[in-house]
């Protein structure tokens, strides 16, 4: 008769057991630690180095994977899924030239202070050692992608030891999300995504708490601007893309009504209220309508609340800029704030806070102090955007369809709660021009990083988190092709976007600057000088997509008819005037009150309260 097993020795085995139950796999970790963070999608390309977190992202009943053509359009589309309100993006690439063609699309939510996640695969810890030898590379694609990402990221580091991953995670969406947000990326080594940890055993990120926010309390701030608000004349709210990221895009409306302000936007945000909201001033800025710069250029105070004042905004020199406002500017980055006096033109009230927490406590004021009535400013900043809309500057030279007209029918066949996404380009600034913006409507674009190929990717990400929500990509013929191969994405997935190419046959905005400098050489921005140029709708029709061309102005209301009336992906060309150029635009360093195409001098000086320039 055999001897019973030691006592010992089943609690020995009862205890590996249990480790064993335990454990689990690292990429399997790290795929529930996004689904618990809330991302349902991940953008991929298949690789070596990303092969088993793809694998575990398809055992997770709550989180798929989505198969890109190109890591630079995965990157892409993550822009277009976290601009959903608290969203969060993410996307996996594989080691050397996968993480590489990443970096376009990161580079847009670094620019556009996005918070997302974005995972790389990099080769095994034995092989990863390139830097310590002193050599280019030793194992195969290896690259130092956290480098290389650490420019465009606010935190990239490379794991090469499995208890470290719940730590860099936790960490690197800390950061993601804090202060003024933005991408993270990790790298996480092959050999380590297949180890196997005990969950509860690894080690958390404790955050450091940070001493923000403004150098007295933000309630005596509040009653400062309050009391500047009320020995104004001519106030104006400006709003940029800070808003939306501190979830107070209601907030600032409210404030602006109650106090009867009109409000204008940056290009970031100008799909905070509706087109034909009373208070709304519109654009403004080098390629904005003349309407919404003589409203910035002529108020006496100008509260910039989340918005950077790029020289888009305020044109240059930025001395030239609202100069006969005083200026509030309320931002959460220090250093935007700082920039100001570097480039000779301090700030009457920098403000260092959050968007969200200074908008509260500006509107706590409402009930302290008694504020005027600007009711005869808002109307004449109406009168503006009554008599100067960007399609009065069209001058039209073919039969073929005119970009504003264009702009004008779109926005009165989409929907409320419609979300456009605009490629760069002369395209992106007919949209921002002439796109008449309904209620809950998006508009998104990379405001920043102004890549190309932006439109069609992003508007996949976007379909993905919003999909009850009809999406519209806007593309010039050019631009489409850097992403083209994303046509089949949206095929394969049946997704409702609406792919719209502004067809003028060559780079409009470049040969733009050729007419300017170049005595209109059109080198590399036309067929005729070596330009690509295919037939785009027989390329859609190949990914199964149906195909509407629109070739005149008489064709526009039935061709968009035809292409909302699909409930998967559709596709149209218009044919747009080659000849068509961005107009109104600043041109030859003038200030942004004073736009080409020019004004007779009595018609714009009547327009000028604050004195012009000579």
């Amino acid at each position: 008769m055999a001897s019973s097993m030691p006592a010992r020795s089943l609690h020995v085995i009862r205890r590996v057991v249990e480790q064993r139950i335990k454990q689990m796999k690292l990429s399997d970790y790290v795929v529930q630690f996004l689904a618990d963070l809330g991302v349902r999608h991940v953008f991929a390309v298949q690789g070596g180095a990303v092969a088993h977190l793809i694998d575990s992202t398809a055992k997770n009943p709550n989180i798929d994977y989505i198969c890109v053509g190109h890591e630079q359009a995965g990157s892409i589309a993550v822009h277009g899924y976290a601009a959903k309100a608290q969203g969060f993006g993410c996307a996996f690439a594989t080691t050397g030239p996968g993480i590489i063609n990443m970096i376009n699309g990161v580079s847009c939510l670094y620019y556009d202070s996005m918070p997302s996640i974005f995972i790389g695969g990099q080769v095994t810890t034995a092989r990863y050692r390139a830097e310590e030898l002193g050599v280019r590379q030793l194992g195969f694609q290896e690259s130092p992608h956290a480098d290389l990402m650490r420019p465009v990221t606010k935190y990239a580091a490379t794991v090469t030891n499995s208890a470290d991953i719940r730590y860099e995670l936790e960490k690197a969406v800390h950061i993601a999300k804090e202060g003024r947000p933005g991408p993270v990326f990790l790298d996480i080594c092959d050999d380590v995504q297949r180890e196997d940890i005990d969950p509860e055993g690894l080690r958390a990120y404790m955050p450091v708490s940070k001493i923000n926010g403004a150098s007295r309390p933000l309630d005596q701030i509040a009653a400062d601007v309050m009391e500047m608000i009320g020995s104004a004349e001519r106030p104006m709210l400006v709003y940029g893309a800070g808003i939306r990221l501190a979830n107070a895009a209601d907030a600032a409306v409210r404030l602006g009504e109650s106090l009867g302000i009109p409000m204008a936007q940056s290009w970031a945000a100008l799909d905070l209220l509706p087109n034909d909201h009373p208070l709304n001033a519109g654009g403004f800025g080098v390629h904005s309508p003349r309407s919404g710069n003589f409203a910035v250029q002529n108020t006496d105070l100008l509260v910039a609340v989340g918005i950077r004042l790029s020289q888009h905004q305020t044109g240059t020199p930025f001395t030239t800029f609202a100069r006969g406002a005083k200026k509030v500017v309320v931002d959460i980055d220090t250093a935007e704030l700082g920039k100001f006096a570097k480039l000779d033109a301090p700030i009457d009230l920098p403000v260092h806070a959050d968007a969200g927490e200074f908008l509260r406590s500006l509107s706590g004021q409402l009930d302290q102090q008694s504020v005027p009535d600007f009711s005869a400013w808002a109307a004449r900043v109406a009168d503006w955007r009554s008599r100067y809309p960007a399609h009065a500057e069209v001058r039209k030279a073919t039969d073929a369809v005119d970009p504003h007209t264009f702009m004008q029918r779109l926005s009165a066949q989409a929907k409320e709660g419609d979300i456009i996404l605009g490629d760069v380009g002369a395209t992106l600034s007919w949209t921002f021009q002439s796109f008449a913006l309904k209620q809950d409507q998006r508009l998104l674009t990379s405001f920043n990083n102004h890549t190309m190929g932006y439109a069609l990717p992003a508007a996949i990400g976007a379909s993905l988190a919003n999909p009850d929500r009809t999406v519209i990509s806007l593309n010039g013929d050019g631009g489409f092709m850097m992403n083209i191969q994303e046509l089949g994405v949206a095929a394969k997935h049946n997704l409702p976007i609406r792919t719209i190419i502004m067809n003028n046959h060559g780079y409009g905005v470049i040969q733009q600057t050729q007419d300017d400098y170049f005595d209109s050489r059109y080198n590399g921005t036309t067929p005729d000088s070596g330009l690509m140029d295919p037939d785009l709708g027989k390329i859609a029709e190949g990914f199964g997509l149906p195909v509407v061309t629109i070739r005149n102005e008489s064709e526009i209301d039935c061709g968009l008819s035809d292409l909302f009336s699909h409930n998967g992906p559709s596709f149209a060309v218009v044919e747009v005037d080659p000849t068509a150029r961005i107009a109104p635009a600043v041109v030859g360093g003038r200030p942004i009150e004073d736009i080409s195409p020019l004004l007779p001098r009595d018609e714009f000086e009547s327009n000028m309260i604050v004195p012009p320039l000579s």
